[in-house]
């Protein structure tokens, strides 16, 4: 044999030798090194996972009555493996059920189209149609025995009582697709079989799906999933009940494997009673019947540790509407409503504070001017600053007044007094707005706010590229002018003069119930003082005196109150807002007046004057904080303002 033929045969029994090699290594690999995986997908051949909606967590009052829970509902779905293949029995299926359902048949044609483009036996919606069927619908599908479809029990969000605190409780409903995906890669934090019967978990799993329901405004969103620690925890949102079935290649069910129901999410309760909250609306709808110009708004907050017992915001609308897809029609009649019934006007109407700033213009220039509280000014109706004049409410005049009866009386010329004659300074007035937490936003545990504002002088050349005029301190010393407030901040206010300084970060929950599988203790929220105001306690004392004698004493704007149960102090306030439109009426109060305990801000749109219109509102709110029953009359007429 040649040299030439040898080292042939010795190359191809290298190569043929190579190809052995690499055949066992691949061998090697497929039965060895990658046996779990290839089982694994194995396994996913041969298993198909279905999940069961997860029940939301209740939201409860202070008092343990239910605000928010779970209706069940029965939808029509379609399991795709089970649908007929065969085009005529598929459309029997789908003539049959649109005769049961009252749909057009090329509608739930396409509907069930989209369904059974999905694999398995996952149980298919039908996209907004068959869903919370009555009881005759399900008997009738049950009773034709249509292959591949289902009626499948979920649940859907209730609000027992309608539409009470409906800007601050939300809504809650299907998770839609923006939603979805920002959390479809979320799992479940924690893996706690034995919180869960035993059940083996297995691998983590997701949190949501396109089917899940998710809080789409007010603390149905606040309180859906805590994003601020890692991994996330969800909160309102339950745990999806999971069922594992063997299958075979046409995935049809040979045998149940696993079986996990699902867990309800965490008991969210609130330190709102619903009493009081009954109580500040229909207090309010009072106050708006038959002006159709005018909306409402309350706040009732505990002194002493921030905690919202009431927060209303009229008109409203019913939330049970919205756990659905809401009609076209009742969407534009809500939007087109220049009364803007989706507004929360509590947290996020911005007003002219009117008189109701008197409580800060005051501390102010207490504080800050070398005046006493006996310091006098002399009101004849109004005062001239060049060319203008600016008036006080009471066009007589009320005479020679001190710190004390000004408050009480609101006499807006012993206020512009404390400018042109003690020189209050405009940026010491924005100084102590902000102080007492107006332009801010005071961190109340809803997902809409708004700051309103403060001006300044800075703010006003950049703004407009002006000077700042005597007569815009004129204006922001009595509450007008560019100043806003919420309602939400001036009982924020109130609350830090009749706690003695504290200016408390409003609060809304009241304590978390976890559920058992996530292994956590309750959470309670408890009080959070923002800051306490640099304000001489004295001064805050005379401004509280102030307040009681605006209930008490002679000319004092308040007298609504004057022979309430309960002693409290006040201030009203009415603010001018456009030319030829009543002013807005607003009030503010706190009780008792010894020891302190609420503080209220009521506010009601175009309401001309805050001691007719508002201080009521407030009256029927004070008892029924107290259960005073008959005690929510309208009491004594008070002066206009």
């Amino acid at each position: 044999m040649s040299s030439h033929t040898q080292v042939r045969l010795h190359v191809l029994a290298l190569i043929a030798l190579a190809g052995l090699l690499l055949l066992v290594g691949r061998l090697w690999m497929l039965q060895l090194t990658n046996w779990a995986e290839w089982a694994r997908a194995a396994a996913g051949n041969r298993e198909s996972v279905t999940y069961t909606p997860a029940p939301r967590g209740i939201i409860f009052d202070r008092n343990n009555a239910v605000l928010a829970e779970n209706r069940p509902v029965w939808n029509v779905s379609i399991i795709p493996s089970k649908f007929p293949r065969d085009e005529a029995e598929a459309e029997r299926v789908i003539v049959q059920l649109a005769g049961i359902l009252g749909v057009p048949s090329p509608e739930l044609r396409e509907k069930v189209k989209a369904a059974c483009s999905k694999r398995g036996l996952e149980a298919t919606g039908l996209d907004g149609m068959g869903e919370d069927i009555p009881f005759r619908m399900l008997a009738r599908i049950e009773e034709q025995a249509l292959p591949g479809v289902v009626v499948v029990e979920a649940s859907v969000r209730s609000y027992p009582f309608k539409g009470l605190a409906a800007h601050v409780l939300g809504y809650a409903r299907g998770i839609n697709d923006s939603q979805y995906e920002q959390v479809k890669e979320l799992k479940y934090p924690f893996q706690d079989e034995e919180a869960l019967g035993g059940i083996e978990l297995g691998e983590e799993e997701p949190l949501y799906s396109r089917e899940s329901i998710y809080g789409q405004a007010g603390l149905e969103k606040q309180y859906e999933i805590d994003l601020n620690v890692a991994p996330p925890v969800p909160i309102l949102s339950g745990r999806r009940g999971r069922t594992v079935y063997e299958v075979d290649a046409a995935q049809r069910p040979v045998r149940l494997i696993e079986q996990r129901p699902p867990v309800v999410g965490a008991s969210v309760y609130l330190t709102m009673d619903v009493k009081v909250q009954q109580a500040a609306e229909e207090a309010l709808r009072g106050a708006i019947a038959g002006y159709p110009n005018r909306t409402g708004a309350a706040v009732c907050v505990d002194v002493e540790d921030g905690g919202i017992i009431a927060i209303a915001s009229l008109p409203a609308y019913n939330p049970n509407d919205w756990v659905k897809r809401i009609p076209a029609k009742q969407w534009a009649a809500l939007t087109a409503n220049p009364r803007v019934p989706l507004m929360n006007k509590a947290t996020s109407g911005e007003y002219p504070p009117a008189s109701t700033f008197k409580m800060i213009s005051m501390s102010a220039a207490l504080d800050r001017l070398k005046c006493t509280p006996e310091k006098r000014f002399y009101c004849s109706g109004g005062i001239h600053e060049g060319p203008l004049r600016f008036g006080c409410w009471k066009h007589g005049g009320h005479g020679s007044l001190n710190f004390r009866q000004a408050l009480a009386q609101s006499c807006d010329v012993f206020f512009y007094e404390v400018i042109r004659q003690q020189g209050l300074s405009p940026d010491e007035l924005s100084e102590y707005a902000r102080m007492f937490g107006l332009g801010e936003k005071t961190g109340l545990d809803v997902p809409e706010e708004r700051a309103g504002l403060v001006p300044s002088t800075r703010w006003k050349r950049e703004r407009y590229d002006e000077r700042w005029w005597t007569g815009d301190s004129l204006n922001m010393v009595i509450g007008q002018g560019a100043t806003s407030a919420t309602p939400l901040q001036m009982a924020m206010v109130c609350a830090t003069v009749a706690n003695g300084g504290d200016l408390l970060q409003p609060h809304l929950l009241n304590r978390i119930a976890w559920p058992k599988h996530l292994k956590l203790a309750d959470t309670v929220y408890g009080k959070r003082v923002r800051r306490h105001v640099d304000v001489r306690p004295e001064t805050l004392q005379i401004v509280r005196e102030g307040m009681r004698l605006a209930v008490v004493g002679e000319g004092g704007t308040a007298g609504a109150l004057r022979d309430f149960p309960i002693r409290v102090a006040g201030k009203t306030g009415s603010a001018e807002h456009m030319d030829n439109r009543p002013p807005h009426a607003w009030f503010v109060c706190f009780a008792p007046y010894e020891k302190p305990k609420y503080a209220i801000a009521v506010f009601v749109s175009e309401g001309e004057h805050g001691g007719s219109t508002a201080a009521p509102v407030a009256r029927k709110i004070l008892a029924a904080l107290y259960n005073l029953k008959g005690a929510g009359g309208a009491g004594t007429a008070a002066p206009s303002d």
